[in-house]
Formats: structure tokens, C-alpha cells, sequence
């Protein structure tokens, strides 16, 4: 990056804070260049933090930051240098594990893999979704376009959708979202049907495809039909619309009478 941008880019991150700005902003260079730190005190004690170590307390306690308008800096420096060109987004969800912190708010029940002394593989502490602009060359570095902390009232999917919303409409061109198959369900789809995204959506393997739903037969007695499923191999047909999950019952037909298999059970939501 040229020196001039990125001087330019700190410049427009500062003012992005309301308060307490030059604690924040050191706080910022402190935690890019004290990766190791594991309090206060150590953070402080970065050479690029030029302020006493009771100014971290500050920064958290009193300072503003305006989240719209650092969102707008954020995609103006990663989507220019790519204006014109087709736009690959990532969004996921990642957890901080905070085991110890008793008194800290509004912690939830995590999933953390692998847990060598524990038979269950949850712990407590934060979750946050992230919106990140993918590289065009493979690499371990990616730049963040919008980060939000999950909070215990809402899910990882309703706050993607969220972040999706607010992206929409500085974004200049079409943009393709990459995600993982828990974003592969109705509540994430409905939420971000109409924004300006192409979905490139990762499947569960028991995930069954539907096209629209037959019309009610005369009589009730009479079974009905189902459309049989999409191959996950065979293309949709272009414009067909597609369901995630089942298509409409009949009012009077039951799941027990169309045998049930091939279908996702609408109360459990998965195949029977």
C-alpha cells in the first residue's frame, strides 16, 4: 500500500471516533504491534502506545466510535483499488472463549472443538460475525469489511443478515456472499431476499431441494403427488424457483400417508 493511502486511511479512522479519540486510536496501534500482551498494564507498555496505562481504561470506558461511518472508510479502502471487478465476500462466525469472566455480560455457551479434558465441547465467552472481502489470490490474509458481536438474543444468522443490509448500499456492483452450510437455511435466505447479493451457499448433505409445490387435489382422500427432488448433481432449471426444506402440505395430508422419506420433517428439520 502506498504510504500516502494508508497515512490517509489512519487519518479517516481517527475521526471516526467520537471520544476519547487519541486513547482509542493508541489503543488501536498497541493491540496490532502487542500481539502477546494479556493485560492492561503489558498492553500499555507498547512503544506505540504513548499514553499512561490508565488511558486503556479510558478508551473502553468513555470512548465513542461512529460504526457507520468507519464501515464506509472500511469498504471505500478494500472495495476501490477492486471497483469494476466481480466482488467475493466471506461471512462466518467465531468465538472468544472467556471461561473465567464471572462478571462479564451477556456471555453465551460457545463450541469449541477439540477440548482434550472435557467430554463436551462447549465453553462460555463471545461470538462474532464477520464480513470479509476474499482475496483473489489464496492467502492467509483477508481484509475485515464489518464485525459485530453476536448477542445472546439473536443468532449468527440474523445478525449476517443484518450486516448484509447495512453493506448493501455502498457497494457499487453485485456482490457473491460465500458461506458455510449453517447460513444454508429459510430464516437467512428470507432475511436477505432482494439485497444485492448472488449466494454461493454450502449444503448439508441430507438438505433436500424442492421447485413449487403442486396445487391441492379435489378431494383430500386422494394422495397427492410430491415434485420429486432436485438431483444435487442436476442444475435447477434457470428461473425456477427453489425451496430450502419441503414444499406445502395439503391441508387433511399427513406425512405418514406420503411415507415420509426424502423429506425434511418440519418439526425437527431433518430427513425422515
Amino acid at each position: 500500500m502506498n504510504l500516502n493511502t494508508l497515512q490517509q486511511f489512519r487519518h479517516e479512522v481517527y475521526d471516526c471516533f467520537e471520544r476519547a479519540a487519541d486513547a482509542l486510536f493508541n489503543t488501536v496501534d498497541a493491540l496490532l504491534t502487542e500481539t502477546q500482551a494479556q493485560s492492561f498494564p503489558e498492553l500499555s507498555l507498547s512503544p506505540y502506545f504513548e499514553r499512561r496505562w490508565c488511558s486503556l481504561y479510558e478508551a473502553f470506558t468513555d470512548g465513542r466510535i461512529d460504526q457507520e461511518r468507519l464501515r464506509r472508510v472500511f469498504v471505500k479502502y478494500l472495495l476501490g483499488p477492486v471497483a469494476g471487478e466481480q466482488v467475493w465476500l466471506g461471512i462466518d462466525a467465531t468465538s472468544i472463549q472467556r471461561p473465567q469472566s464471572r462478571t462479564s455480560p451477556d456471555r453465551t455457551v460457545v463450541y469449541v472443538p477439540n477440548l482434550p479434558e472435557s467430554s463436551k465441547p462447549i465453553s462460555y465467552g463471545w461470538q462474532f460475525s464477520t464480513v470479509v472481502l476474499l482475496p483473489q489470490q489464496p492467502s492467509s490474509w483477508t481484509g475485515v469489511l464489518d464485525q459485530q458481536r453476536i448477542p445472546s438474543e439473536q443468532t449468527s444468522v440474523q445478525v449476517a443478515a443484518t450486516q448484509l443490509r447495512e453493506l448493501a448500499p455502498l457497494l457499487s456492483s453485485r456482490a457473491i456472499v460465500a458461506t458455510d452450510r449453517w447460513y444454508s437455511c429459510a430464516p437467512f435466505l428470507l432475511a436477505t431476499e432482494g439485497l444485492p447479493f448472488d449466494k454461493l451457499l454450502r449444503l448439508k448433505r441430507k438438505r433436500v431441494l424442492y421447485g413449487p409445490a403442486p396445487a391441492p387435489p379435489a378431494s383430500v382422500a386422494r394422495r397427492v403427488k410430491m415434485e420429486s427432488a432436485f438431483s444435487v448433481g442436476t442444475p435447477a432449471p434457470m428461473g425456477s424457483p427453489l425451496a430450502v426444506g419441503r414444499a406445502p402440505m395439503p391441508r387433511g395430508i399427513s406425512w405418514k400417508s406420503l411415507g415420509g422419506k426424502g423429506c425434511i420433517c418440519p418439526k425437527h428439520g431433518t430427513s425422515r
